[in-house]
């Protein structure tokens, strides 16, 4: 049986390809979809410079936020994570990958199924402050809204 940090590891690792297969399926953006979804909830979560560790606080809010998720019908959450400027481009967007997995890593283990996680690609020419946080918005789909 493998110790509990291997066991994490392969937890993440396995969330991580999850997050990468659903990203090329699912849609670009929320964006792309403004007339099927509407936006219920935005949380911004904010890393140290370089890191992609989810804050014990910031964990208890990606928490409530996906018990929120549950009350809602035809719900799906958006994971936009961003990495610093500085660097080569790859090291970027693994840091970014990395930062939109550990998200995903918690709200799948608050619950959450795959199949309502999109997670999308980095932007560029954002602020530093940006490049150092993720948005995560809580979208309803209209059909269910009766909009």
């Amino acid at each position: 049986m493998p110790s509990g940090r291997t066991r994490c590891r392969i937890v993440f690792g396995l969330m991580l390809i999850a997050a990468l297969v659903w990203s090329l399926t699912a849609p670009a953006s929320a964006e792309d979809h403004d007339d099927d979804f509407v936006a219920v909830r935005t949380l911004t979560v904010h890393f140290v410079d370089g890191k992609y560790d989810v804050s014990r606080s910031q964990r208890s809010q990606l928490q409530q936020l996906a018990a929120q998720a549950q009350g809602i019908e035809g719900y799906m959450i958006s994971v936009a994570a961003s990495a610093p400027a500085a660097g080569s481009d790859p090291a970027d967007q693994k840091l970014s990958m990395q930062r939109a997995s550990a998200i995903t890593v918690v709200l799948r283990l608050a619950g959450v199924p795959v199949a309502n996680l999109i997670v999308v690609p980095a932007t560029t020419g954002a602020s530093q402050a940006a490049y150092r946080s993720a948005v995560v918005t809580l979208l309803q789909n209209k059909g269910s809204t009766g909009q």
